[in-house]
């Protein structure tokens, strides 16, 4: 049960990561001109 809970938070916590990123990414993007 540990075991799953952490491979469940390690997965969300990459997903997050990621997808701040890709939010950051797009938001610098978004203001260059």
């Amino acid at each position: 049960m540990l075991k799953a809970d952490w491979k469940r938070n390690s997965i969300n916590g990459i997903t997050r990561q990621f997808l701040i990123a890709i939010y950051d990414n797009l938001w610098e993007f978004s203001n260059e001109d």
